[in-house]
């Protein structure tokens, strides 16, 4: 085995996708730019009401303009579905405020997750106008088992296997180490905050064009059939990658999606760091064998 083959593929492949989902990330960013980072997603220092401003209710119908883009009602109606009910009426009582008549939100049609955990928080705690709470988000997403993440089955089908000549497999842990996200000083949470609170998606967009890229690559990749597990987990990773960032294009209407999305984040930044765990001990596997290859030519 040649030396060729070590040369270039030892870099961290992953490391800008953990960083994108890690909570602490916007400490480090430039002072400039610190005001804007407040995270979409509820924790000690940033809770979702900071994103989501459920005060202001413009045209004065019982429904903040926040829950307004969630149920897809008019901000500038009282009553969106003319039936003689404000919306905030409707919703508090269980109706649909854009369907007149009895029609009941929990018949609309996939519904976002944000509408059916105001529904469930409504039941659980006879609050009629509950907000986003993150222990209440985390308990309603945990009874509908949202929370045990697992990454996608991929199947043999789906993988172009090739043998395994050191040149392949070169080429197969260069690409890899190659795939990242852009460091654009605005993770997961702070994107999530642009969309919401600026209606810009240009970065968004941007890193969801990297990201399809990054899983195009792996998708067509030549596989050397040694590094089928690897290959498992780096495209089983990108997948659910790609997943968590189209979260963020609903980001106005559904916040519980969002905070799913950096769930799903933060439970990845552990399969990210196990990725490259099994990475570095194929290339410090493939070390030894070009060290003991070399003192048996000796």
């Amino acid at each position: 085995m040649k030396k060729i083959l070590l040369s270039s593929i030892s870099g961290v492949a992953l490391i800008a996708l953990l960083l994108f989902f890690s909570s602490k990330r916007h400490n480090a960013l430039p002072s400039n730019q610190q005001a804007s980072v407040v995270s979409a997603v509820p924790s000690e220092h940033s809770p979702l009401s900071e994103v989501y401003n459920f005060s202001t209710d413009g045209d004065g119908d019982g429904l903040s303009d926040a829950k307004e883009v969630i149920y897809g009602t008019d901000p500038h109606s009282q009553d969106t579905d003319h039936d003689g009910f404000s919306d905030g009426e409707e919703v508090r009582a269980g109706y649909d405020p854009l369907v007149p008549g009895k029609a009941r939100l929990q018949e609309r049609k996939n519904p976002s997750l944000s509408i059916q955990y105001f529904s469930w928080a409504q039941a659980k705690t006879k609050d009629p106008d509950p907000q986003l709470d993150s222990s209440l988000i985390e308990e309603f997403l945990d009874q509908k088992n949202m929370l045990s993440f697992s990454l996608p089955f991929i199947s043999d089908n789906e993988i172009a296997f090739v043998n395994d000549d050191p040149q392949k497999i070169k080429d197969y842990l260069t690409m890899t180490a190659s795939l990242k996200l852009p460091d654009r000083g605005s993770p997961f949470l702070a994107l999530a905050r642009d969309v919401v609170q600026n209606s810009n998606f240009t970065t968004l967009q941007y890193v969801t064009d990297q990201v399809n890229k990054a899983l195009g690559s792996l998708e067509k990749a030549d596989v050397p059939a040694s590094l089928k597990e690897l290959h498992r987990h780096y495209l089983g990773i990108w997948r659910m990658v790609k997943e968590s960032f189209d979260s963020l294009t609903r980001a106005q209407s559904d916040p519980v999606g969002v905070f799913l999305g950096q769930k799903r984040g933060e439970w990845l930044a552990k399969e990210i760091a196990r990725a490259e765990e099994e990475r570095a001990k194929i290339i410090s596997d493939l070390r030894l064998q070009v060290l003991k290859g070399e003192t048996q030519n000796n």
